[in-house]
C-alpha cells in the first residue's frame, strides 16, 4: 500500500481544480488572526492580570477587566472562527468531490471545531494559549458572567485540547434557549456524541490504514457523497441525526455554522460597536464564496444564506 501512495495521493493535482481550492487554502489562515487585536495579546499585556499571577498554576483569581474591551474581543474572535469554519466546510465539499474521504472527514471535523470555538466565545468564555511566555503559565481560561459587568474570572490551570472544547460547549449551551426549537436536534446531542466526533477524527487523522481508506476502498466511488450539490447542501440542517455518519457529521458541521451565524446576528444587530464587525465579515464571506463557487453557483448562494444569521430552521 505504501508504494501506491505517491502515485495515487497527489494533493497538488486537486488543490487547483475548478473548486478554486487555492483560495480556500489561503483564506482566513492564522495570519488573518494576527491582523486583529486578540484576547491573548490583551491578557498577556494586562497588568491587572499579570500582577496577580499566583505562584502556583493550579489556582484561580478574580480580576476586573475593561467591560467593553473583553466582549468586543470575544465577538471579534467568534467571527474569525466563523470564517475559518466556512473555509473548512468549503474545503471538505471539494475533498468529497475529489474522492479523498479521510481528508474530507478530518476537514469536516475542523469545521465543527472552529464553529464550536466561536460559539463558546459568544458565551463569554475563551481558552487562551500563552505559548509558554516567560513567567506565565501555559495559558488561561477566561470567563465573564455578563457583558455589562467588568468582573472577569481567570483560571490559570489551563487545558486546551479538542475534548475540552466539547466540554466547554456542552456546559455553555446546556440551558440555551435562543433558537432552541430551531436547533433542537443539534443542541440535544449529548457530550458523548461530541466526543465520538473527536475519536472519529483521531482515527482518520492518525491511523494510517483508516486514514487512507480512499486508496483501498473502491466502493467509495459509488457513495452518494461524491455527488454533493446545492439540494444536498440545503438539506443538511435536517440530517443532524442521520444514521449515515458521513451525512450526520457533515450536517452537524453545517448546522453549527448556522447557529454561530444566527447567534452572532442576534448579539450584533442592536449594538453600535458589534454590528459593523458582523457586517464587515459578512462581506468578506460573500466575496470568498463568489471567488470559490462563482456568483451564479447555487451552493455558494446557499452557504451565504447560512452565514447571514437571519435564517430559522423551523
Amino acid at each position: 500500500m505504501s508504494d501506491s501512495i505517491p502515485k495515487v495521493f497527489r494533493p497538488d493535482q486537486y488543490l487547483h481544480r475548478s473548486e478554486r481550492f487555492e483560495i480556500i487554502d489561503k483564506w482566513f489562515s492564522y495570519a488573518q488572526f494576527s491582523a486583529f487585536p486578540s484576547l491573548r495579546h490583551y491578557v498577556i499585556n494586562s497588568p491587572r492580570i499579570t500582577s496577580k499571577m499566583p505562584i502556583t498554576h493550579k489556582s484561580k483569581f478574580h480580576t476586573e477587566l475593561d467591560s467593553g474591551e473583553i466582549p468586543y474581543l470575544l465577538f471579534l474572535e467568534s467571527q474569525l472562527f466563523l470564517n475559518r469554519a466556512l473555509s473548512n466546510f468549503s474545503a471538505q465539499i471539494a475533498l468529497h468531490r475529489a474522492g479523498y474521504l479521510s481528508w474530507a472527514i478530518v476537514t469536516t471535523y475542523y469545521t465543527s471545531f472552529f464553529a464550536l470555538s466561536g460559539l463558546i466565545r459568544l458565551q463569554g468564555k475563551a481558552r487562551i494559549a500563552t505559548h509558554q511566555e516567560p513567567g506565565l503559565p501555559r495559558g488561561f481560561f477566561l470567563s465573564i458572567s455578563s457583558t455589562s459587568s467588568p468582573r472577569c474570572v481567570v483560571f490559570t490551570n489551563w487545558t486546551h485540547h479538542h475534548r475540552q472544547t466539547c466540554f466547554d460547549f456542552s456546559y455553555s449551551y446546556r440551558n440555551y434557549d435562543l433558537f432552541k426549537s430551531s436547533f433542537a436536534d443539534l443542541l440535544s446531542l449529548k457530550q458523548d456524541d461530541l466526543l465520538e466526533e473527536v475519536r472519529r477524527r483521531n482515527s482518520f487523522n492518525y491511523g494510517l490504514e483508516t486514514g487512507y481508506r480512499e486508496l483501498d476502498t473502491p466502493d467509495y466511488e459509488r457513495r452518494d457523497l461524491r455527488r454533493i450539490n446545492a439540494r444536498k447542501v440545503r438539506s443538511l440542517p435536517l440530517l443532524v441525526t442521520d444514521p449515515d455518519p458521513e451525512w450526520a457529521y457533515m450536517a452537524r458541521a453545517c448546522t453549527r455554522i448556522i447557529l454561530l451565524s444566527a447567534t452572532s446576528w442576534q448579539i450584533a444587530r442592536s449594538s453600535q460597536t458589534l454590528r459593523p464587525i458582523f457586517d464587515k465579515f459578512l462581506k468578506d464571506r460573500e466575496r470568498f464564496l463568489e471567488n470559490v463557487y462563482g456568483r451564479a453557483s447555487e451552493i455558494g448562494k446557499c452557504l451565504l444564506r447560512f452565514t447571514r444569521g437571519r435564517m430559522r430552521l423551523n
